[in-house]
Order: C-alpha cells, then sequence, then structure tokens
C-alpha cells in the first residue's frame, strides 16, 4: 500500500509539475521567512530590571538648575563641580531620602579608548581596540543584567573586574570560559597606562538595553577615578518604599539639593524606555508584516493548488469509491501526495536557511553587531513551521475528501462545474491581496533606499568604489605599523594607494565645556584625516574651492564646505587660520563638497595636508584600487600580509571599500533586494494561482462554452464570463491592501528614524496605483490566454465528447 501510494503521489506531482514546483519553492521561502522573523523578534528582549521585583518602582531622577537661580556661569560651574564630588553624599547623608529604598547615581564617565589584549587559557592573546566605560560597583546588579553563564544577576563588582557582552564573549574567547581571564589596556590617551582588568562574568544582552554591546564595562577605582570633569552625574535610579509617591521624592530631594542651586525633576522609568521602544518597536512591526504576507501567500498558494488538483481527480475517487475504497485509504493515497510536497518544501528550505546564515553571519560580524543581532539559528524554528504546515494539509486534505465523497452525482460530477467554490474563491483573494501589498511595498521601499541614498550622497557610478580596497589596522604596536607601511608597497597589482591618518581632533579655542540650561556639553570633536597630498579627494571626485594661492598650500587644514561655516560661525577661524588640539594654527587652505557615504547633516570631517616625517606610523589607513582583474588576488595578498604581521586582530583589517563606507546603507539594500525576491515569489505565486483556477475553470465548463458559441456568443462575451469573478476578486483585494500599505509605510517611516535618517513620508498613492495596476495587468493577460486558447476549440468536438 505504502508503494502504491508514493507511486500514485509521485506521477500526480510530475503531472503538474510547474505548478507543485512553484509552490513548493514559495513555501519554503515562507519557511525561511518566518524562522529569520522569530530570530529576530527574540533578540528584542525587555531589560532585566523588568523581571525585578522592584522594577514598577524603579524612577529617575534628573537633576536641573533652579528656576530663579541668578548665579552667573562661572558660579553655575563652580555649583557643578561641587556637585559631582557631593551629590552621593547629600542624598545619602542620615539615612537618606526616605521616600527611597535604593538610590543610584548613573556614572555619566566618556568611554575611554584602549588597545586591549584578551589572553586566552592557553596564554595566547587576541588584539582588538575598545571603548572602556568605566562604572560603579552596583550599576549592572542594580540594573537586573543575568550572566550568560549562570542566568543568575551580575554581582555587586570589585574594583577593575570587568563584564563585557555574550556576542563579544563568543566573538574573542570563542569556546572558551572566559571568567576570570586578564585584559591588558593601554590606554589612547595621556599618561598612555597600560592597565590590567579581571573578566568578572558575561552579561546577556537585550535590544532594549543603554549600553553599547560591544563596550568593555569595568569598575573604576581611585586611580581610575582621577580627574573629575569626565564624570557628570545628572541622573540617579531611585526605587520608591512602598505607598511613597514620586510628589514626595521630589520634595525631600529638593531640600537636599538646594544648597548646590540644584533642583530635580522624577519620572518613571518606562517614560525613559518609550524612547527605545518608538526606536526598535518600527523594527518588529516591518519584519512581522514581512514574514506575515510571505508565509501566508505561500501557504495559500500551496493549499489553494492542492486542493484543486485534488479536486481535479473526482472521477478518480468516485472510481476508488465505486471498488470499495475506504475514506482511510483514499485519505493515505493524498495525504501521502501532500507530505511528499512538504517535506521537499522543508529541504528547500534548510538549505536556503544554510546559505542566509552564512551570509548573514559575515554581515553581522562586519557591520550589524550595533543592532545587537546574536548567533543565528533558523533550523528548529523550520522544522516546527514544516510540521505546522502538514498538519495544516493533512486537515484540507481531509475537508476536500469528505465534500468529494459527498457528491451525489458520483461519476458525473466530474462533468458539471461545482458552484461551490468559496474556500478556493477566498485563497484567491488572499493571494491577490498579498500580491498587491507586496508589490505596494516593493515600490515603498525602493522609494526610500533612493532617499537615503541621497541623504548620503551615494554616487550613481559606484563602480571604482565596489573595486576598490580600505585597509585599517587595530591599533597594532608601532614596530606592526611601520612594517605594514613597509611591505605594503611591496605588493603587486595595486594601481593606487592613498594613506590617510585617522583621528579625533577638536577646535584648541573651544572650552572642553559649557553650560547649557544648567547641564554641560562638551566640546564636539571631528573625525580628522591627515593626508600628505589631495589624491584622496580626487579619488573621490571631489575638487577643492582654494582659499589660498599655490604657494601657502603646503600644510593647510581642508574643511567641507558646511564644517567651514559651523565652526566659522562659531568665530574659531580667525585671520584664516585655525587651531586643532595637538597641532599648531594652521591656515585653512580651501574647502569641498561633502564626500560619497556622508549625510548631509552632522557633518564633521576635517583634511589636513601634513608631510609624513620619518618614523610617524599613528593610525594610518588605505585606500588601495587594484588594476582591472586583480581584485581578488590583492585583496588576498593583503589579507596574507596583515595576518603575517599580527594574527591576533579580531576585527576584519581588510574590507571592500564601497561595504566599508555604505555600512549603514547595507541594511535598507539588504531588504530591498529581499522585497524585490519577496515580490517576485509572491507574484508567481499569484499567477500560477490564477492560471491554474482559471484553466480549472475553462477545463470544466468547456461544453458551457461549446454551447454558447454555437450560439453567437463573442469572445468578449465568454471574457466577461470568466472575468467577472476576478474583477470582484481584485476590487475587494485592493480595498483591504490599501491600509495595509498605509501601515507598512509609516512603520518604514519609522525604522528609516530608528537609524537617523530624517526622511519626508513616503506617500502611498504611487505604490497603490502600481501594484493594482501591475496585478490587474498579469490577471488580464492569463485571462486572455485561456480565453483565446479555449476559444480556438472546435464545439463540435467538445459536445460531441462530452
Amino acid at each position: 500500500m505504502i508503494t502504491h501510494n508514493l507511486k500514485i503521489a509521485w506521477r500526480n506531482l510530475m503531472k503538474y509539475k510547474m505548478q507543485n514546483l512553484v509552490s513548493v519553492v514559495a513555501l519554503a521561502v515562507g519557511m525561511v521567512t518566518i524562522a529569520a522573523t522569530h530570530y529576530v523578534l527574540g533578540q528584542m528582549k525587555l531589560p532585566g530590571y523588568c523581571y525585578e521585583s522592584y522594577g514598577d518602582r524603579i524612577h529617575v531622577m534628573e537633576l536641573e538648575p533652579l528656576k530663579d537661580s541668578t548665579e552667573q556661569k562661572d558660579k553655575n560651574v563652580m555649583s557643578v563641580q561641587l556637585l559631582r564630588r557631593h551629590l552621593l553624599s547629600a542624598l545619602t547623608d542620615n539615612g537618606g531620602i526616605p521616600s527611597a529604598e535604593q538610590l543610584h547615581v548613573f556614572d555619566g564617565w566618556n568611554p575611554e579608548y584602549g588597545q586591549c589584549r584578551f589572553y586566552l587559557p592557553d596564554s595566547t592573546y587576541r588584539f582588538t581596540a575598545k571603548h572602556i566605560f568605566f562604572m560603579s560597583p552596583e550599576r549592572m546588579h542594580f540594573c537586573g543584567y543575568r550572566s550568560a553563564i549562570t542566568g543568575e544577576r551580575i554581582p555587586v563588582l570589585k574594583p577593575r573586574e570587568v563584564v563585557l557582552s555574550e556576542t563579544e564573549a563568543r566573538r574573542i574567547y570563542g569556546n572558551h570560559n572566559p571568567i576570570g581571564a586578564e585584559i591588558k589596556c593601554r590606554m589612547s590617551y595621556p599618561p598612555h597606562d597600560e592597565l590590567t582588568f579581571t573578566v568578572r562574568d558575561v552579561y546577556k544582552t537585550s535590544s532594549f538595553d543603554d549600553l553599547e554591546d560591544k563596550q568593555l564595562y569595568v569598575v573604576y577605582d581611585e586611580y581610575m577615578k582621577g580627574d573629575a570633569k569626565n564624570m557628570s552625574h545628572t541622573r540617579v535610579h531611585v526605587v520608591l518604599r512602598e505607598g511613597c509617591t514620586p510628589e514626595q521624592l521630589i520634595e525631600e530631594a529638593n531640600a537636599r539639593l538646594k544648597p548646590f542651586q540644584k533642583e530635580v525633576s522624577v519620572y518613571h522609568i518606562d517614560f525613559l524606555m518609550a524612547a527605545l521602544y518608538h526606536d526598535k518597536m518600527p523594527t518588529r512591526k516591518v519584519v512581522t508584516l514581512i514574514s506575515l504576507f510571505v508565509l501566508l501567500s505561500a501557504l495559500v498558494g500551496f493549499l489553494k493548488m492542492q486542493s484543486q488538483l485534488f479536486w481535479m481527480r473526482r472521477r478518480e475517487v468516485s472510481l476508488r469509491n465505486v471498488h470499495g475504497a475506504s475514506f482511510r485509504s483514499l485519505f493515505a493515497l493524498f495525504a501521502t501526495e501532500a507530505v511528499i510536497s512538504v517535506l521537499a518544501a522543508t529541504a528547500i528550505g534548510l538549505c536556503l536557511a544554510a546559505w542566509l546564515t552564512q551570509a548573514a553571519e559575515h554581515y553581522r560580524l562586519m557591520y550589524l553587531e550595533k543592532y545587537n543581532l546574536h548567533e543565528i539559528n533558523l533550523y528548529p524554528v523550520i522544522g516546527f513551521t514544516a510540521l505546522g504546515i502538514a498538519v495544516l494539509s493533512l486537515i484540507v486534505v481531509g475537508i476536500v475528501l469528505v465534500r468529494m465523497r459527498a457528491e451525489r452525482r458520483s461519476l458525473a460530477s466530474g462533468l458539471h462545474r461545482n458552484a461551490g467554490h468559496a474556500m478556493r474563491n477566498t485563497m484567491l483573494g488572499l493571494q491577490l491581496t498579498v500580491c498587491m501589498v507586496f508589490i505596494g511595498c516593493l515600490v515603498c521601499m525602493t522609494q526610500t533606499v533612493g532617499k537615503i541614498r541621497n541623504i548620503l550622497n551615494v554616487p550613481q557610478d559606484e563602480t571604482r568604489y565596489k573595486n576598490s580596497l580600505v585597509v585599517k589596522p587595530v591599533m597594532f604596536e608601532q614596530d606592526e605599523i611601520k612594517v605594514m607601511c613597509e611591505r605594503i608597497n611591496e605588493i603587486e597589482g595595486i594601481k593606487l594607494k592613498i594613506r590617510y591618518n585617522e583621528i579625533g581632533c577638536s577646535l584648541a579655542d573651544e572650552p572642553d565645556t559649557r553650560m547649557v540650561n544648567g547641564f554641560e556639553i562638551y566640546k564636539k570633536s571631528y573625525v580628522t584625516h591627515i593626508l600628505q597630498d589631495t589624491t584622496y579627494l580626487e579619488f573621490w571626485n571631489r575638487p577643492i574651492k582654494w582659499l589660498l594661492p599655490p604657494e601657502e598650500r603646503e600644510n593647510s587644514v581642508l574643511l567641507e564646505d558646511s564644517t567651514y561655516k559651523e565652526i566659522m560661525d562659531k568665530g574659531y577661524i580667525a585671520n584664516g587660520t585655525i587651531h586643532l588640539s595637538y597641532y599648531p594654527i594652521q591656515a585653512v587652505g580651501g574647502t569641498y563638497s561633502i564626500l560619497p557615504y556622508k549625510k548631509h547633516y552632522n557633518r564633521t570631517e576635517i583634511l589636513m595636508k601634513y608631510d609624513f616625517r620619518p618614523g610617524e606610523y599613528f593610525f594610518p589607513n588605505y585606500i588601495v584600487e587594484p588594476e582591472a582583474g586583480k581584485y581578488q588576488q590583492v585583496k588576498d595578498d593583503l589579507e596574507a600580509m596583515m595576518n603575517g604581521i599580527n594574527s591576533t586582530h579580531i576585527e576584519p583589517t581588510v574590507m571592500n571599500l564601497r561595504d566599508y563606507m555604505a555600512k549603514d546603507l547595507i541594511i535598507f539594500e539588504v531588504m530591498e533586494r529581499l522585497a524585490w525576491i519577496l515580490s517576485a515569489v509572491c507574484l508567481i505565486i499569484c499567477l500560477m494561482g490564477i492560471w491554474s483556477s482559471i484553466a480549472l475553470d475553462t477545463r470544466s465548463r468547456q461544453k458551457e462554452v461549446a454551447i454558447r458559441k454555437v450560439h453567437g456568443a463573442k469572445r468578449k462575451d465568454i471574457a466577461l464570463l470568466f472575468g467577472r469573478l476576478y474583477l470582484w476578486l481584485m476590487g475587494v483585494a485592493a480595498v483591504i491592501a490599501a491600509p495595509l500599505l498605509i501601515l507598512f509605510n509609516k512603520t518604514l517611516s519609522g525604522w528609516s528614524e530608528m537609524v537617523s535618517y530624517n526622511l519626508p513620508e513616503t506617500g502611498v498613492r504611487l505604490p497603490f496605483i502600481l501594484s493594482v495596476a501591475i496585478t490587474a495587468l498579469v490577471t488580464l493577460v492569463i485571462i486572455s490566454v485561456r480565453i483565446r486558447k479555449v476559444m480556438m476549440v472546435n464545439p463540435a468536438e467538445i459536445i460531441a465528447k462530452e
């Protein structure tokens, strides 16, 4: 029996192989999409304090200047400095604030930048540069961060103990247990001391945390507290006692802080979390909408195809009934075919998941870790989804068999059109709706990506940048950097090589801090590229608008147009000169328009022409343009060179230039490509559904068509006979698709705001019109082809045959 069922199932699958292939592939795409959705949503976890008993009683207390304060600016600054040293004691003296059960002053330490060696158990180390955030011992414990190793709350830490995220621990230590491991960090700022830390724990990350996943979090000691200017206590987290109110807390805190010319405002921590939700909830909506549409389209197409193909075998079922076939044997026969299709879709889905995982891991390690994307495993979800689809398919098989066995006319049932096509028409309408939504979403996505490309000033022709490389050493030792600068000249196949040293500079004349509304604002840091000549700007096709004559242009500073205006407006360009920190006063040589892949706002680049002296090897980077046809060879040689100099680095050191420069755009481009692929798959599924439906209709109503032709019916009459149903379904689908497109468009706008692109909202009128027009046009073409085919049949042959 099993062999018989397998043979029959395979024969029927091969009879309609194109339809079955499309539905199976679409189902596989739906499985992978829902698995990817489950993965992304699984990364969006609430912060740890939400699970603590006191989580709903946490309030944030912000410090503000007294409204009636008449202190002068210097007096105000002095009071802030005094507050830094005495804030905690002022709020905790004499038993602390009565209404506060716990009180934690959150550190405002600016992250330090250091070259870090992470020592493994075998005494080898891995090297990378890290931002190091110094914090109070109880911060992680109070916030409810959980250990990724033990699952318990991170304990109160000791000085020089460090915690790092599970993502970084996995990336740095691999399968080794990092607890107790030693980390040595050389600070990039004076006095350039080397500090030794010990890993105390690894914390689980959350998408709604306020921590940077790639930073190291270290408990400070007396040495690290050092200069008080690096701390600014402006936020205090308070756990209210049971029965106490925020108003009571405000009154008590203001009384203690009045000598410091400060008062407080208090709000629940959920208010603080609302901003994070506002930023990241659009991600959930986008991902959920896309996955639901893809899975719905694939599932509806698959089930409709199965039910239609089964329904076309009514004569076979009738004959088997006449010969005594039981419901169980018929169910086993049809179920075998459905299960084979689901298994084939699962196999294809697993292959797609393997490819997607490999590609996503590459981008995750290079660009997407800031979105807290962790280790990717889609296979279990695909398995559970396949099981659910298989059960649903068996249910549909049972329903179809029950309806076919209920036919009263047995063999004659196959000669007439079934009047009750409610299930088929409903699924066909859903497919048309999903098709419209996907096409509209694709247009919205394309428009959004186009606007982002304009904001990032992406050039029309990116060929040169896509065929170039960037070499970024990860803060090697000076002798290693010297070797790199020498060996890079020996690599063959390089057409152009541009060296630039990237550092952070600020204006020396600007004060370190200034008071704005009672809060301290630090001076702005400008990304500064130190160049030997102007080849860097020539490579980016940016002409210089010189302000100096040729003989005075050496060792001058070049400013981007808006940066020049900003600094000029601040009054820090005097007599055509500018004074950057760590450098002598220099002349402003000229300006240039914004570089490619840079945002039109928040531009902070400065280019400094400077003659590199022998022995100067600080922070060098290279742009390398290989000769034609030698891209991969040069890339391999550069990677081998960098690994030969230092094989302990973690960060990639040789990257495609375009990928590196456009890393903020990549996630949107990936979404656009997926939208194209999914829209094409969805459209093909819908087309196959319409094709199979109209084919079934014309085949089952051939006799009716023949009789109408004999009585003078024309092609337009026959087309209207079959097309009325599809026109009605198109109208219903358009009504349903319109609000879904509006929702997707708003969600997409929210996503663009999440990554700091101030885009005007894209209208849905054009996407809606195009989606309806394309779907209607394709449907019309399919109906016309089928009507033309049925009209070419000789009526006499059909009537005689029937």
